[in-house]
């Protein structure tokens, strides 16, 4: 058996990402870090995310019952991991997790490890203009990097319902690509309190990265675009 001391908060970051794109995952601790990586299963997006962790350890879990078992125990957190089950120990309670089997074991492409263009935005800036989207069934997002700066417009090609951002942050780089509104919403709801995004482009028409870090933890996506009809 191996047992880990965890960051509860660092933890429930890193569980509640991946819950965003998945209902499970696998859990890998070993250089210092807990990693999860996996791809959704509409494999439109690849979510990667890793917090500090010591211990050398692999598990795989449901991703609500491993969160509620450590909302259970409280703070002060330890993880035993033994024979197809996980305990998770606070300070006078105990929770079993059963241990699952995950089909999935990805690699985060190289061509889009390196963003040739990006620019930060902040949550609170775009996701406002995102609900509006929403409400006036718009589809699309598209982010433009140019010229030093990004640009966002949110429409739909049935609507003059549109709109647009013009992100105050330098930008590096040119890259252009069109997301559905509803995979854009759903990641700039999860990280509204994060101060920063950054938005990395690679070509015109290939998949975006976006990036946050909170607590000890750095977190991606990598969202493919949207197919046109």
């Amino acid at each position: 058996m191996t047992t880990i001391k965890i960051d509860s908060k660092d933890w429930k970051n890193l569980l509640a990402s991946a819950r965003v794109y998945s209902d499970e995952a696998t859990v890998r601790v070993g250089e210092g870090k807990a990693r999860i990586m996996l791809v959704s299963a509409s494999k439109d997006n690849m979510f990667y995310g890793e917090i500090d962790c010591e211990g050398e350890t692999e598990f795989s879990v449901d991703l609500d019952k491993m969160m509620k078992a450590m909302s259970a125990v409280g703070n002060d957190i330890e993880i035993e991991v033994g024979d197809g089950v996980l305990t998770v120990y606070g300070q006078s309670t105990k929770v079993k997790v059963p241990i699952i089997v995950v089909n999935q074991c990805p690699n985060w492409p190289a061509k889009f490890l390196n963003p040739t263009a990006y620019c930060d935005i902040a949550p609170s800036l775009l996701e406002p203009v995102l609900s509006y989207g929403k409400f006036c069934n718009q589809s699309f997002v598209k982010f433009i990097i140019d010229d030093t700066r990004m640009k966002i417009e949110i429409g739909s090609e049935y609507s003059q319902d549109t709109s647009e951002i013009i992100c105050p942050n330098t930008a590096v780089g040119s890259a252009t690509s069109v997301f559905s509104l509803d995979f854009i919403d759903t990641l700039f709801k999860h990280v509204k309190s994060c101060e920063s995004v950054t938005v990395g482009g690679f070509e015109n028409n290939v998949p975006m990265s976006f990036a946050w870090a909170e607590g000890s933890g750095k977190f991606k996506v990598l969202i493919a675009p949207r197919i046109e009809d």
